[in-house]
């Protein structure tokens, strides 16, 4: 069985969506044993903690890009031995996203014989039903790796997360797919998680984006006196609690 590092950065996230995020990873199929989930914050602003088999590390200094964020994250998980064990492959666990309860169970079986994993559809909130959407070449949340020489193209580009992807296509070839088995595990969230997506800082290859997201968070958290909780509470959102049951809907009355 593989031992799977779920990888979490974060930046400027409300609690809600950090606490949404953590409870998508504890409601979780696939064995704790065999899971970890890191989550750095390198802004920081929450306070270095834990639970059971997650958790949030500060990085002191931004990374330079996102890309070298998660190699950071790697080199973490492999040297400091956070996880238990060494990690056999890495799953990207986007903060401001859903991921259901057979996510990591669907991308284990999908690595068994691949080197990296990605879905044919997945999910959105765009409309608010939700939708499937064909997910070739984007969604870099739903992407996954397994441990070896591939690591994160670091660069400011706005298109950096398609370059990954088409990056481990070129090397690989086609990925295993995790919605070849299983549902779709992955939601794409719009505007109801009440928070900006970094995309509507990103015009083009604008490398000005990262920056300008972190302005934009400066400017909310003193708009709105925003202090950090002492502790995290791993919860649904009221938001992410109403999507997950639209699906659940749907594919129970798709097995009918």
């Amino acid at each position: 069985m593989l031992n799977l590092c779920v990888l979490m950065p974060t930046y400027g996230r409300t609690a809600a969506l950090v606490e949404n995020a953590i409870a998508c990873y504890q409601r979780q199929t696939y064995p704790a044993e065999h899971r970890f989930l890191l989550a750095c914050d390198d802004e920081p602003w929450w306070r270095e903690q834990a639970g059971h088999r997650w958790q949030l590390e500060q990085i002191h200094g931004r990374a330079p890009d996102l890309g070298a964020k998660y190699n950071l994250m790697m080199r973490f998980a492999e040297e400091s031995g956070v996880c238990g064990w060494q990690p056999d492959a890495y799953v990207v666990w986007d903060d401001d996203d859903i991921y259901l309860p057979w996510h990591l169970e669907a991308y284990a079986a999908a690595l068994e014989h691949h080197q990296w994993a990605h879905p044919r559809q997945v999910w959105s909130t765009y409309t608010g039903s939700p939708p499937l959407e064909q997910a070739t070449g984007r969604f870099h949340g739903a992407l996954a790796i397994r441990r070896g020489p591939v690591k994160w193209i670091e660069t400011l580009r706005g298109t950096f997360d398609q370059e990954m992807i088409a990056r481990l296509q070129a090397i690989h070839g086609d990925p295993g797919r995790p919605d070849a088995r299983f549902p779709p595990s992955y939601v794409f969230r719009w505007a109801d998680t009440g928070s900006h997506h970094c995309q509507a800082y990103m015009r083009g290859t604008d490398r000005e984006w990262y920056d300008d997201y972190a302005l934009a968070v400066a400017s909310r958290r003193a708009a709105n006196a925003e202090t950090p909780p002492e502790v995290l509470t791993p919860q649904l959102d009221d938001a992410a609690r109403k999507t997950i049951g639209q699906i659940q809907m749907m594919l129970s009355r798709s097995i009918r």
